[in-house]
């Protein structure tokens, strides 16, 4: 796990005066609002980083604020660097296959032929993979935190068609499994997720309560680029509460994931 990434996520940024307060600060306020958010200096960036979101029933059109400070402390990380951060928003209402056609259409304006890499959380990480499918030029890593690689549990509803994209039953997540160029470059893919601990009684689940562990990793978690952690945070699981997904994009737990990132991608 990354400590720098820890203390930014759970208390902002350190300068000489202090420790900012993050929501105080403008750029935070762009990483979790409702358009592209472009992080560094885009025109001299040599490449990209695209941090896509995860499926939002409450905020369909709205959906990237949960992740507003995972965002934050990647811009911060990269800010000095050649690397600029984007932050498309797609519609978590609709096909997975829908988000990817509007992620690639922000990133056709601004991508100019330079390499790009993919962090996608939840339903992010099939966004990641079907923009890849569909032939998004100069990819060159792809990392998934906690995504429904091979649908979402057997317990969790389907209200909508961005959720039955995920599910175990889902055409569109069928057709993404079985397309050869999925097939060939998966395997180079980096697969992340945590497991979860019940407070109550100490049980530990091998899921993050919306996803299987090997969802999470498409496959066999042991196996090559795929990284299961225990979550950090002990859960009450409350039935058809999805804490321990959702609550995996916010501190401690997405610092591991950005930990392995900037070492996938540094500075």
């Amino acid at each position: 796990m990354s400590d720098d990434f820890e203390t930014l996520l759970q208390s902002g940024p350190s300068t000489p005066e202090g420790v900012v307060d993050p929501t105080q600060d403008p750029m935070f306020a762009a990483a979790g609002s409702d358009e592209m958010g472009i992080f560094g200096h885009i025109d001299q960036a040599e490449r990209l980083l695209v941090v896509l979101h995860g499926y939002d029933l409450k905020s369909p059109m709205d959906p990237g604020k949960a992740m507003g400070m995972a965002i934050y402390g990647m811009a911060l990380h990269y800010q000095y660097s050649n690397v600029a951060v984007l932050s498309p928003q797609y519609n978590t209402s609709e096909s997975f296959v829908y988000g990817a056609r509007q992620v690639r259409a922000e990133l056709d304006r601004v991508a100019r032929g330079r390499p790009i890499t993919l962090f996608g959380y939840s339903m992010g990480g099939l966004v990641s993979r079907q923009m890849v499918v569909d032939g998004l030029p100069n990819v060159t890593n792809l990392l998934t935190f906690c995504s429904p690689h091979l649908g979402t549990a057997g317990w969790v509803p389907l209200p909508n068609r961005g959720a039955q994209s995920l599910g175990p039953d889902s055409m569109d997540l069928r057709a993404l499994l079985n397309h050869p160029t999925d097939q060939a470059r998966r395997k180079n893919y980096i697969y992340m997720g945590v497991c979860y601990q019940e407070a109550a009684n100490g049980q530990w689940h091998m899921n993050d309560g919306m996803v299987e562990s090997t969802s999470q990793t498409c496959g066999d978690w042991r196996a090559p680029n795929r990284h299961m952690w225990k979550s950090l945070r002990q859960t009450v699981w409350a039935g058809a509460s999805f804490e321990p997904h959702a609550s995996a994009q916010m501190s401690p737990d997405i610092a591991q994931a950005l930990g392995v990132l900037t070492q996938v991608l540094p500075k």
